[in-house]
């Protein structure tokens, strides 16, 4: 008797806890992996999962990648996470019902960039990322955490604002390109200061996935820029003043190595189609891309035309 009179109402209060909009518990589904590199795992539970394109990031999983990895995962309200080398993150808290907006996450170590979405825009108050050195405001913006130079630092990628708050102080960023350093909990952040272009880029580059294909292409350039490049690695073709005219050419063609003139063995490098054309199969002429030309007999040893080096 005693034990169904807590039951009972025990019972209706989880199915009415549950039955709630914006409620969320570990496990339940907060975003999507959109991309991966290297390897990353998610840890709900004490049960590890391998992650890959299109996995599911739930609430409570700790989230960590290998070296040289990265991951970039998008939350239900079209926030975007990306997270460098070595990384462990926490999915703490994610709500998304009006009014009850809350995304809390928290950065045990390594380096993280972070869009807001939907959440920060309904709530410049409910996207936190806590550390161990202090806790991130992020309120519509794009924010970048981390270690360059043996100290914790944030900086303001893009957007409105980012508040760093310590139990000794805080420092709002509000112009893109600023950041700040803090060193612990115990002391406020420093003033905000410009990072300049070198620092910014060695900051995205913790995070960064690399160049694209495309990317990649355009930067090597185009391909023909990149056959002008490998053939300027080419030893120079020899000319009748330099010795026989094509040795060079045939040494090159056959993977020998450079400066190597010796033609390739088993082939007398006097003898072939064109010589064999010039010995008096036809008129003398032969079809180069739609026209007809007078073969080359410079190169046919005994054939008419004379031997290498004679005038014809």
């Amino acid at each position: 008797m005693f034990n169904r009179m807590f039951t009972a109402p025990l019972a209706a209060l989880v199915l009415m806890l549950a039955a709630q909009p914006g409620i969320a518990a570990d496990g339940d589904k907060a975003g999507k992996v959109l991309r991966l590199k290297n390897n990353a795992m998610a840890m709900q539970d004490a049960t590890p999962r391998p992650l890959k394109v299109g996995s599911d990031i739930l609430v409570g999983d700790v989230i960590s990648t290998g070296k040289d990895a990265r991951i970039e995962f998008t939350m239900l309200d079209g926030s975007t996470m990306t997270l460098g080398e070595r990384t462990v993150f926490v999915v703490t808290e994610f709500l998304q019902a009006p009014g009850q907006e809350n995304m809390t996450l928290r950065l045990l170590s390594g380096a993280f960039k972070a869009s807001s979405g939907q959440i920060a825009a309904a709530n410049p108050e409910a996207m936190q990322v806590a550390t161990d050195f202090g806790t991130i405001g992020i309120r519509g913006t794009t924010v970048w955490g981390g270690t360059l130079e043996k100290v914790f630092e944030v900086a303001l990628l893009d957007g409105k604002a980012v508040r760093v708050t310590t139990r000794s102080g805080r420092v709002d960023l509000t112009k893109v390109g600023d950041g700040t350093a803090v060193e612990s909990q115990d002391r406020a952040p420093t003033a905000p200061v410009s990072w300049g272009r070198e620092k910014l880029s060695r900051a995205a580059a913790t995070v960064d996935f690399g160049p694209q294909p495309a990317a990649a292409a355009h930067a090597f350039g185009t391909n023909d820029d990149q056959r002008r490049l490998d053939i300027s690695h080419r030893r120079p073709l020899r000319t009748r003043a330099h010795g026989r005219p094509g040795q060079n050419r045939q040494a090159a063609w056959h993977g020998a190595a450079p400066g190597d003139n010796r033609p390739r063995p088993g082939k007398d490098p006097h003898s072939g189609p064109r010589c064999r054309l010039a010995a008096g199969r036809g008129p003398g002429t032969r079809p180069v891309h739609g026209r007809e030309v007078e073969p080359d007999r410079s190169q046919c040893r005994g054939r008419r035309g004379g031997l290498p080096g004679r005038r014809p």
